[in-house]
């Protein structure tokens, strides 16, 4: 009985630090500027305006779908076993636009990537009210709330570490001057080793 309530209490707490990893995921959206003049300043052909907008957007349908794929699997697998796979194919998919700035590996990096959130975000979810019957609401709250902490805390420390002067973008570009994009670069490996520690 004791091993069990461990067990469930460790799930719990599992699901929170995995929810607050997954909330950076849908922080691209805020930095998506600094990502694009990233990207222009190693790519010589031009990169359509817009164009990181569509594939985040785009990248919610593979989303929607490894999340289906991650229910069906929590019949056959442990959540922790599915969500330490789903995180290790995030960060290798993510480390790629440090290594690899290139917007057609990014592409596909940004689709794996979202992906593999699918495949991660509800198999935890589905153990704790497993564990928790008579608390259900309560205990999914607490773990989605570490969604909530992520979004509310990092996007202010991304954009500090980014662009901590707010300096504008080069008149008549979509390019911040070089200071920005090696600033970027350098806010890419700190959150690739953060997440990594998880």
């Amino acid at each position: 009985m004791l091993k069990k309530r461990q067990l469930a209490l460790r799930t719990l707490i599992a699901g929170f630090i995995l929810h607050f990893i997954l909330g950076t995921f849908h922080l691209w959206q805020t930095i998506l500027r600094y990502f694009n003049s990233y990207l222009l300043e190693f790519n010589n052909l031009p990169i359509p305006d817009k164009y990181l907008e569509i594939i985040f957007s785009l990248s919610n349908v593979p989303h929607g779908l490894f999340m289906i794929l991650g229910v069906l699997l929590t019949g056959h697998y442990n959540s922790l076993q599915i969500t330490g796979v789903g995180l290790l194919i995030r960060i290798i998919s993510e480390s790629m636009y440090i290594f690899f700035p290139n917007i057609k590996i990014v592409t596909l990096c940004v689709l794996i990537s979202s992906s593999a959130t699918g495949l991660i975000y509800l198999p935890i979810i589905i153990d704790i009210l497993r564990y928790y019957p008579n608390s259900k609401g309560q205990c999914v709250s607490f773990a989605m709330t570490g969604f909530a902490i992520n979004r509310l805390m990092f996007k202010y420390i991304s954009i500090y570490i980014i662009d901590p002067d707010s300096i504008e973008m080069i008149r008549g570009t979509r390019r911040y001057p070089s200071i920005i994009n090696s600033n970027f670069q350098f806010y890419l490996k700190v959150y690739i080793i953060f997440f990594s520690l998880f």
